[in-house]
């Protein structure tokens, strides 16, 4: 989900393999096998922009995740269309003491990045 929509679209015609994409569900922003000591595990963390995050562990790994979820449920088709064939949803439990945003993101997709 980090590329824009025209990069994304043209992947299928590169790859001699069928393609999936992942269309919802909470996408890390990080992994860190390093945690400060300061950070504590499934607690909300805001940046200056009042956006949250938090922390949580899998094995010796720290997946940094954001407090909203990713959605290409409005691409879906366009994405169909492009040759894409396997759609996945992201099933994350959230920590108690987070509360999901509000909004949801379709990351690059509307943006260009070169």
């Amino acid at each position: 989900p980090e590329l824009s929509r025209d990069e994304v679209l043209s992947l299928p015609r590169q790859s001699p393999l069928p393609l999936g994409f992942v269309t919802s569900g909470l996408w890390p922003l990080g992994i860190s096998r390093i945690l400060a000591e300061a950070v504590q595990t499934e607690e909300p963390y805001l940046s200056p922009h009042r956006e949250s995050l938090f922390v949580k562990p899998y094995g010796q790994n720290n997946w940094i995740f954001p407090g909203w979820e990713l959605d290409f449920s409005k691409e879906r088709k366009e994405l169909e269309r492009a040759g894409y064939r396997i759609f996945v949803t992201l099933q994350e439990r959230w920590p108690k003491k987070v509360h999901p945003a509000d909004r949801t993101s379709n990351f690059n997709w509307d943006n260009q990045l070169l």
